[in-house]
């Protein structure tokens, strides 16, 4: 090839390749697919390693043809995906033909590493087209391609085949209609994102993992995860989503997996369990716990190369996987209390084969029988989410609902469609929107009083989700200091307060003789069943609180009261308890029915 040739790409060269002539050199390529101005085809055919091809981002198969301009014989295609962007092709097949328009397969291969070489019998034609097939939906980055006719070139090994599903797998049901547990989680409606972890401290959105662990350094004496909790209470909020991992990979839990995580900053103090903190909070507040966590994890992938572990592309990110899911049995193996949501993100830099995505939803499921497994953008159609018609592919599977952020749907209570389609089977998918309370994810010296959301705004966007039958996630990021801002919260509060959902500090007018009464809704393990809520009342005042029918939910009452009456002053708290009958079989409900009879415990 024309140029210097890396070390690392000469290495991988075919053999007598030195010698032969690269037939591409010169050729005329395109694509139906192109990033943008300066990633076009033409670049494959240059020579020329600091250019390359950059495909668009849908999923799918992704093509090159070249046009030798003339008949030409050859036994060797010889494919570079872009070093930095490697792992995105599944397999690259390879067509010729001599008018373009009647193609002959000839070969195909699973690329290995980053450069992938195809040999086999000679073939003449003036056209080659170059096929990859199960790319990445972020796209495919290509340096370049060589032809060549060298009988001493010798086809570059395939990896490893996948895993395969394992038959007793807990398994996504197809379905036109919301099953139990996602009703479940329509009926939530509101929650808070919260975004904290190594980015805060750097000052940046994303990371690559880079920093060591220390650079996380929490000021001890002011973080308070309880009070991100309550603030998410007040403003009306019914479950948090904290980020347990981002991109960068550094672990918020006190996990035994990986070193990189709180454990091993140098700093004792700093060993604090953010997602256990929180947990406890979510419990206290009488509110659900979701988790997002991070598959690509960057600090991971830079310590575990091809190159240092001898592995080839599948090996490796199985290697990964085992990883991942070790971390996510410690989220889920119940020490954490009730999971409600899994947030799974950064998936584009793979195919979803190499996620294994079908074994994670299995350990979830195993571990948290109601808990809401998503993918972000698991529909790569190349439309956005509210130009969707219903019946796109799935690309991104298993997930129990949609995520695209920070996107919203269509207006209109019917204009989201929630059925879609993976391998011929239908899927209902309600939608998450989330979007930022201020200008970033994580913390930022760029947010001010001035960029928050406007009560209107939120309580549009609110009423946006709610009517669909989907839900709404803001985030809140806490600073340095482990706090969230004023401006932040009370914006959340003005929000609130115009909803009509504002609870305890968030509420307006609050009288000075006024007493409280707080009701709780939790099932029989102790979980949270249904937001707590507070009667609000004069002391001595009575009052008469019926318990939630949260039949629909798949929760039972256990017990004989239905009603309760007291007086405000007296009766501090009310305990409904319920029991969670969604997992068991209609035979196996003692009567038959979810809706049951009430029952109360009074403190």
């Amino acid at each position: 090839m024309v140029g210097v040739v890396p070390a690392k790409v000469a290495a991988a060269l075919p053999q007598g390749s030195g010698k032969a002539v690269n037939l591409a050199l010169g050729a005329e390529a395109f694509s139906g697919s192109c990033y943008g101005a300066g990633y076009e085809a033409k670049y494959v055919t240059d020579g020329n390693w600091d250019t390359r091809w950059a495909s668009a981002g849908l999923s799918g198969t992704v093509w090159l043809t070249l046009d030798l301009k003339g008949e030409r014989t050859f036994n060797c295609i010889d494919v570079y995906e872009t070093e930095g962007y490697k792992g995105r092709i599944e397999e690259i097949v390879i067509s010729v033909s001599n008018d373009g328009i009647g193609w002959k397969r000839w070969l195909n291969r699973r690329p290995s590493d980053a450069r992938t070489v195809l040999v086999g019998e000679e073939m003449t034609a003036r056209y080659v087209q170059v096929s990859f097939l199960e790319c990445s939906p972020e796209g495919i980055n290509v340096d370049e391609i060589g032809i060549y006719d060298d009988p001493q070139a010798v086809a570059t090994p395939e990896p490893t085949a996948w895993r395969e599903d394992a038959l007793g797998w807990i398994r996504q049901l197809p379905s036109r209609e919301a099953n139990v547990y996602q009703q479940r989680k329509a009926h939530l409606k509101y929650g808070m994102f919260i975004h904290y972890g190594m980015n805060t401290f750097l000052g940046q959105e994303w990371s690559d993992g880079s920093s060591p662990a220390s650079a996380y350094h929490p000021d001890l004496s002011t973080l308070n995860p309880e009070a991100w909790v309550k603030v998410a209470y007040e403003g009306g909020m019914n479950f948090i989503v904290l980020v347990t991992k981002h991109h960068d990979g550094f672990a918020l839990w006190n996990t035994e997996v990986g070193t990189y995580n709180i454990n091993h900053t140098g700093r004792k103090g700093d060993r604090r369990d953010i997602v256990k903190e929180v947990a406890d909070a979510c419990r206290k507040y009488g509110i659900k716990l979701g988790l997002y966590y991070s598959a690509w994890d960057r600090n991971w992938d830079a310590n575990h190369t091809q190159a240092s572990t001898g592995l080839d592309r599948v090996q490796l990110a199985q290697e990964y996987n085992d990883f991942a899911l070790a971390q996510i049995t410690e989220l889920m193996d119940g020490r954490y209390g009730e999971i409600s949501e899994f947030w799974i993100d950064g998936a584009w830099v793979k195919s979803n084969k190499a996620w294994e995505f079908g074994r994670m939803y299995d350990k979830v499921k195993r571990l948290q029988p109601s808990c809401q497994m998503a993918v972000n953008t698991c529909i790569r159609c190349g439309r956005t989410p509210d130009q969707y018609q219903g019946g796109e592919e799935i690309y991104y599977f298993p997930s129990d609902f949609r995520l695209h952020d920070p996107m919203f749907t269509r207006r209109g209570a019917d204009a989201d469609p929630k059925v879609y389609r993976r391998e011929g089977q239908d899927y209902y998918l309600p939608f998450e929107a989330t979007v930022c309370m201020n200008n970033s994810w994580f913390w930022s010296e760029k947010n001010n009083a001035e960029s928050v959301m406007s009560a209107d705004k939120i309580k549009a966007a609110y009423e946006h989700m709610v009517e669909q039958g989907n839900t709404l996630v803001v985030n809140l990021a806490p600073g340095k200091d482990g706090l969230l801002k004023d401006y932040d919260v009370e914006a959340l509060y003005e929000g609130a307060r115009a909803l009509g959902i504002a609870r305890g500090d968030a509420r307006l007018n609050r009288g000075k003789e006024e007493r409280a009464v707080r009701i709780d809704y939790v099932t029989t393990k102790g979980y949270v069943a249904y937001p707590t809520h507070y009667l609000y009342g004069k002391k001595g005042k009575r009052f008469t609180i019926k318990a939630e029918d949260l039949s629909q939910d798949g929760y039972r009452f256990v017990g004989q009261r239905e009603v309760v009456s007291g007086r405000f002053g007296k009766a501090k708290r009310i305990e409904f308890v319920y029991e969670d009958v969604a997992g068991i079989p209609a035979s196996g409900k003692s009567d038959g029915s979810l809706s049951g009879s009430y029952s109360c415990h009074m403190n």
